[in-house]
């Protein structure tokens, strides 16, 4: 019959592994507060980036207004180009988001495809 193991090795591992979880939980606090930080300043920066967007638009149409062009044509103008750039970023993310689908796993699995993800 084995014997059971001494107390000092058995509370050895006890203090080590509520040391191990103690400092997962610390550790998983802090990725958790450093995500919402990241997030946080990623929206300061996305409004700092469409309010400096905004006033170089408004100086390229008060430019074209100088030249003689009518700030309403300007502004047309300007509006669909970014209609334009809005279809083509979307045409993009689309493409790209089939692979969020994992195709090459699944067929390598024999799993059946998405619909939509070979143009259905």
């Amino acid at each position: 019959m084995a014997e059971p193991a001494p107390d000092g090795v058995l509370g050895a591992v006890r203090s080590w592994i509520g040391a191990v979880l103690e400092l997962m939980a610390a550790e998983s606090r802090l990725a958790v507060l450093s995500m919402f930080g990241m997030l946080y300043l990623t929206i300061i920066a996305a409004a700092a980036v469409v309010v400096g967007w905004s006033l170089f638009l408004l100086i390229a149409i008060s430019l074209l207004a100088e030249q003689g062009i009518a700030w309403q044509w300007s502004a047309a103008v300007i509006v669909v180009l970014h209609f334009v750039a809005v279809l083509v970023c979307w045409e993009i993310a689309a493409r790209l988001s089939r692979n969020l689908t994992l195709p090459a796993l699944r067929q390598t699995l024999g799993v059946p495809h998405v619909a939509g993800e070979r143009g259905d």
